[in-house]
């Protein structure tokens, strides 16, 4: 079941970050927990269906995180020239989709 084999990933890296000496605020990002994840949603997803699994900018532009998703994912959405090129340093334009709800003339002509 997902929830039970994310939680064991979970307490682990939790115990392991626990055990260090931080100083200060941080952001943590656990890769392990994110490709097991990753793998646990895709292998719940029937081989029957037709489906492409992008992953939306906007939600965290973290070079590393995009570079670690290359391979894991079909694409990436973005809503912004900044996220645009953001993305466009680890994925082909034919895995970038645009979307967004209002773009200027001139954002739209530096999008194509």
């Amino acid at each position: 079941m997902i929830n039970k084999k994310i939680q064991q990933v979970v307490l682990e890296s939790l115990q392991n970050f626990l055990n260090g000496n931080f100083i200060s605020p941080c952001v943590v990002y656990d890769f392990g927990l994110l490709e097991t994840v990753l793998d646990e949603f895709k292998n719940q997803i029937p081989v029957t269906f037709n489906y492409q699994l992008f992953y939306a900018v906007k939600a965290n532009s973290n070079e590393k995180i995009l570079e670690f998703l290359v391979d894991k994912i079909d694409g990436v959405d973005v809503a912004s020239l900044s996220e645009l090129d953001v993305a466009k340093k680890f994925f082909p334009p034919t895995q970038i989709s645009v979307n967004g709800p209002a773009f200027s003339y001139e954002t739209l002509y530096n999008l194509i």
